[in-house]
């Protein structure tokens, strides 16, 4: 709660990017121990949300396609 006040987020909003971030991390920890490929790992996630799978990979895309851009991760490859 501290650090939501530091950056200027109300508290209830810092709990919905605390989920963010969280579900940034685990995406960056499956790809770190070698999930196949980003849609892999996004399913994986989606799973272990038990969330829509089309829709954490819709999402998903985005936060791969922003973490190339900033060169924190190799990049991605769109599927055939």
């Amino acid at each position: 709660m501290v650090r939501a006040m530091k950056i200027g987020l109300p508290s209830p909003a810092f709990g919905i990017w605390s989920t963010v971030f969280s579900v940034t991390a685990r995406l960056l920890v499956l790809l770190g121990e070698g999930a196949a490929s980003g849609r892999e790992a996004l399913v994986q996630i989606a799973e272990e949300l038990a969330a829509p799978v089309s829709e954490v990979i819709a999402s998903g895309k985005q936060t791969l396609e922003h973490l190339a851009s900033c060169d924190i991760i190799a990049g991605t490859r769109t599927s055939q």
